[in-house]
Order: C-alpha cells, then structure tokens, then sequence
C-alpha cells in the first residue's frame, strides 16, 4: 500500500515528467537576464567614459581660459598675446604658478605661429592627452602683431 500512490504517477511511459518542464524556461530567463546586465553594465562604462572626457575637456577650457584672462600678464591687449613674455623666466614661473593654482594639473601651452610651434613650460607627454585650442593673435615685438593658434595640452601621469 505505501507504493501505490508512486507507482500510479509514473504507470503511463509516455507522459513526460511534470518535474523538468521549467528548466527550459529558467534558461532562457537566466541567459536573458545575463544578457540584459551585460548590455546595462556597458551602456553605464559608456555613459561614464563619456562624462569623464567631458569633464577633462572642461577642465582644458577652463585653464584656457584662465590663461587668457584680459589681466593676465602674458596678456598684452585683449586677445593679443604677449610672446617676449612668455618666453622669459617671468613667463614660465607664472605659467609654473598656474600649474600649483590648479592642484598640480600637467599642462602645457603651444603657441603657433609662422609655421613654428612652440611649447611652454615644456613638451607634452605621449599619455593621454586633451587639448584644447583657440585663435589669438600673437604679439612679437612694437612692430609686429601676427595670427597664431595656442592650444592648451593636459594629461595626468598614470602610475605603473
């Protein structure tokens, strides 16, 4: 008597077993939710990476724009570049206090002009760089005032 109530469930043979049914089901729910938290985690690394950069070009205009202020001592007139400035020790100690204003930021300046390009304090890394640049006009001496580009580079060392 205590197998009768067994051996009536599995009586006919080709009946399939109630038992396994779901694990097809819980396959594709599982495969599809995997998917589903691959596409989501992406989706959010893009999102951050995008949102990172943004802030790092923010961060390049905003040290243009800082080293563009009207009152600026390597400003000249408004939006007249000051060269003989910058390229003496009064230039690159103020660019060198700029650099400690701003939490130690590496940047470097590069002024173009008359196919010569110059960089200020010093030549940029081969890291990861972000640069930002803007027409200005460039001061060479009493006589000569002519168009040039100045790009600011930042990069951050990277440890290992």
């Amino acid at each position: 008597m205590r197998f009768w109530y067994n051996r009536r469930l599995y009586r006919n043979d080709v009946a399939v077993s109630e038992e396994f049914t779901a694990l097809p089901a819980l396959a594709v729910i599982s495969i599809g939710l995997t998917l589903f938290l691959i596409v989501f985690s992406s989706a959010e690394k893009s999102y951050d990476i995008q949102k990172e950069s943004i802030d790092e070009y923010q961060t390049a205009g905003f040290l243009l724009d800082h080293i563009l202020d009207p009152n600026a001592p390597i400003m000249k007139d408004k939006g007249v570049i000051n060269y003989p400035f910058l390229n003496s020790i009064d230039g690159r100690n103020y660019l060198e206090s700029i650099r400690r204003q701003t939490g130690n930021i590496n940047f470097s300046i590069s002024l173009s002009f008359k196919d010569e390009e110059h960089f200020y304090p010093s030549t940029p890394c081969d890291t990861d760089r972000i640069a930002v640049s803007q027409s200005i006009a460039v001061y060479l001496n009493e006589v000569e005032t002519i168009p040039g580009r100045i790009t600011i580079i930042i990069w951050w060392d990277t440890i290992g």
